[in-house]
């Protein structure tokens, strides 16, 4: 009898124990920090082009000097009849010929536009159908470089305009991996030891697709650009911040 509540004893105690142990692993995912995802997005050509050419957010535009053409005379050449005397004979004078302009014919001055020689003007090329304007290309609204919070992260992460869609891009991704984690964008300026308090109305833009690598979020349309200071990954579950990349 000893033995059989003995093991009654161990069951009950043995039991919640295990449960114990499962729910916290479940919920510290201690394996999470021994593993990586690596989610590498392959950029759009347009949008790597505009990361890679415009580290200032805000480019300074070049513009072209205009040339201003030379004034050309609309007045057409007028060309000259030279006449030769000739030298008076005591022959009579023959009688002139039809085909042969007289005097007053040849000191006529032809007409340009009759001319032959003259160069015809190009006819109008025909309207052709109307094409579609380009898309605009993709524009670097701001970006920055990650300062380390909980955890080391490093990379680079870009705010773009993309045609009117707003786009955040995560640009050789570095840090840990762990349970929970988002990208937010957060009117909290990044501090390095400072983990707390970053969701404090903050943007989510969805849970974090690899702890390493490139990938890109869509930022919502009716956000005020003006107001996020940074973009932050975040632990949801115990409310801490990885890492914070600080928008300039």
């Amino acid at each position: 009898m000893d033995l059989v509540a003995s093991r009654r004893r161990m069951a009950l105690v043995g039991v919640p124990v295990v449960v114990l142990l499962v729910a916290a692993f479940w919920w510290f995912r201690p394996d999470a920090l021994v593993t990586d995802r690596t989610v590498d997005e392959e950029l759009d050509p347009a949008l790597a082009a505009a990361l890679a050419a415009s580290p200032d957010p805000s480019p300074s535009t070049i513009v072209s000097p205009v040339t201003t053409p030379s004034p050309v005379s609309s007045s057409p050449a007028v060309p000259t009849t030279s006449t030769t005397p000739v030298a008076p004979t005591s022959s009579p004078d023959p009688e002139p010929s039809r085909d042969t302009p007289s005097d007053d014919e040849s000191a006529v001055v032809a007409d340009p536009v009759d001319d032959p020689s003259t160069p015809a003007e190009p006819a109008a090329p025909e309207p052709g159908p109307e094409s579609e304007p380009e898309p605009a290309a993709p524009r670097v609204l701001a970006r920055g470089e990650w300062v380390s919070l909980e955890h080391d992260t490093t990379g680079t992460v870009a705010l773009v305009d993309d045609g009117g869609d707003l786009q955040l891009s995560l640009v050789d991704l570095d840090t840990s991996n762990g349970p929970d984690l988002r990208v937010i964008l957060s009117p909290k300026v990044g501090v390095g030891g400072d983990w707390f308090g970053y969701d404090d109305g903050a943007t989510e833009l969805g849970r974090l697709k690899g702890n390493r690598g490139t990938q890109v979020y869509d930022v919502p349309d009716d956000i005020d650009v003006d107001m996020v200071a940074s973009v932050v990954i975040w632990c949801e579950r115990f409310a801490v911040g990885f890492g914070a990349a600080n928008l300039t």
